[in-house]
């Protein structure tokens, strides 16, 4: 009426746990296998997929029922992933459980990646880390130094790939700078606007000589620019090198203008520089360094209290001044005393143009 257990492997070295058996009155009447469970062998395998790609992994040495061997690479089955996962055995039945795998990232440590711009190709690596499906930018200098832009790299489980390739000659751009000469003079030219590689544009003539104005012909070669042609270039009128004639109220005056006028273009200068008492503006024009006059809108100017002139009074002669603003072209009061202390009141003086003269 007992019973007894002696082990499985003893009948089938694949299998663990143990056998119980019956006696009654010295013979075994029974036995009960269903503890017996099936070990996991290192020659049974298990396929199981990481990240979409599937491998047959087998146990490393023989897993008993109800073992688990932890700590398996998730990349033996696919390279491109890291962490770990574990095998357990049920009764001789392989399973995948406690799956950390995820994307491999990708660092300065990853095999660069060969990228083409224009006709160089290069290997390019990052220094920086992103995830599995992040991208970074790297400049198209780092393969072909004319060439500016981006290169956008992919990281994908480990492995980078080129995502895109936007890179372009280097162009000439408005601070690119060379050395130009017009007319024997040089200075630092640059493009106007940007130039394309392979492509034309203007600068300025005076940035080579200020005494020149219009369009240098330029062109661009891999951001480096070279000046063709200064047929365009045409004198400027200058305020110390350029005057006119000018009539300013009936008179013949010698006009310049207040700054710079650059070829084909219009300038003003105040009539007072022209003509003493007149104020107003004389519009000039230039062509090609010759300076002429385009309009004159020029007023005589009234005369004020600080101006004075020279009256003789009872033989004395002496300066006086009016004793209230006087306006063009007209008369007024001036202080007699001022010209002859022995005297008071008032003589009578005319203005034009900011010069007084005595009337009586």
């Amino acid at each position: 009426g007992l019973t007894g257990t002696r082990g499985c492997r003893l009948v089938n070295g694949l299998y663990a746990g143990s056998i119980i058996f019956q006696c009654s009155m010295g013979t075994i009447t029974g036995y009960d296998t269903q503890g017996c469970l099936a070990k996991c062998p290192t020659t049974l395998g298990k396929v199981i997929t990481v990240g979409g790609q599937s491998q047959t992994v087998y146990p490393s040495s023989v897993l008993h029922p109800g073992s688990t061997e932890y700590n398996r690479l998730c990349s033996e089955v696919n390279s491109g992933y890291t962490g770990t996962y574990a095998l357990e055995c049920t009764d001789g039945v392989l399973s995948m459980i406690m799956d950390t795998c995820t994307p491999r990232g990708c660092d300065d440590s990853t095999n660069p990646v060969s990228v083409t711009v224009g006709d160089v190709s290069g290997l390019v690596s990052i220094s920086e880390s992103v995830e599995s499906g992040g991208s970074v930018d790297t400049l198209c200098e780092a393969v072909s130094s004319p060439h500016v832009g981006l290169v956008t790299l992919t990281c994908t489980e480990g492995t980078l790939s080129v995502q895109s390739v936007q890179c372009e000659i280097m162009p000439c751009e408005p601070w690119h700078f060379a050395i130009g000469t017009v007319k024997g003079v040089s200075g630092l030219v640059t493009p106007r606007e940007q130039i394309m590689s392979g492509a034309e544009g203007v600068g300025e003539c005076g940035n080579a000589n200020i005494e020149y104005s219009g369009d240098l012909g330029l062109t661009c070669q891999q951001g480096s620019i070279q000046v063709f042609d200064t047929s365009e270039c045409r004198l400027t009128c200058s305020t110390d090198g350029s005057s006119s004639d000018v009539v300013v109220d009936g008179g013949m005056y010698t006009v310049s203008p207040a700054e710079r006028i650059a070829h084909a273009a219009t300038g003003v200068q105040e009539c007072g520089a022209a003509a003493y008492g007149y104020s107003g503006e004389i519009t000039l024009s230039c062509d090609n360094g010759t300076l002429s006059v385009e309009d004159v809108q020029c007023i005589p100017d009234p005369c004020d209290t600080t101006l004075q002139v020279n009256a003789t009074i009872a033989g004395v002669e002496g300066p006086t001044s009016p004793v209230q603003l006087i306006e063009a072209n007209a008369t007024g009061p001036a202080d007699c005393n001022m010209a002859n202390p022995d005297y008071t009141g008032n003589l009578t003086v005319y203005c034009y143009a900011a010069t007084l003269t005595v009337v009586s």
